[in-house]
């Protein structure tokens, strides 16, 4: 068991985002993971969202987060966007006081990892 003080609809908001990204850029139909897990300590709640797609290009990395930063992958592949929901993303999980991460192996796939702090009550 789990206790997180989360607003459910941003988290969801978060979590939709990362699967719907998942699905745009996996090709051929391949297999899309969603993990939810916990640190070792159990101090934070992990979900993970991996694809095997197209994955990012290791110069791209540093700014999939930032406001309306497009790979110019996008247009090779078609998909359309606007460069705000992984920064929307972003802003809504450090909101919650986690973080989220992101791992790419370019021509393999992607994992993004949002990690939120699980509430202690003191009794």
């Amino acid at each position: 068991d789990f206790n997180l003080i989360v607003d459910p609809v941003r988290i969801n908001q978060v979590v939709t985002n990362l699967v719907i990204n998942a699905i745009k850029y996996t090709r051929d139909k391949n297999a899309i993971t969603i993990k939810c897990t916990s640190d070792k300590k159990k101090e934070n709640f992990i979900i993970s969202v991996a694809d095997k797609g197209k994955g990012i290009k290791e110069s791209d990395l540093p700014y999939v987060f930032d406001r309306f930063f497009k790979s110019s992958d996008m247009e090779e592949i078609g998909t359309q966007g606007r460069g705000l929901g992984l920064a929307l993303s972003k802003e809504i999980v450090e909101a919650h006081g986690g973080k989220i991460t992101v791992k790419s192996n370019y021509g393999k796939g992607s994992m993004f990892t949002v990690t939120l702090p699980v509430y202690e009550e003191d009794y």
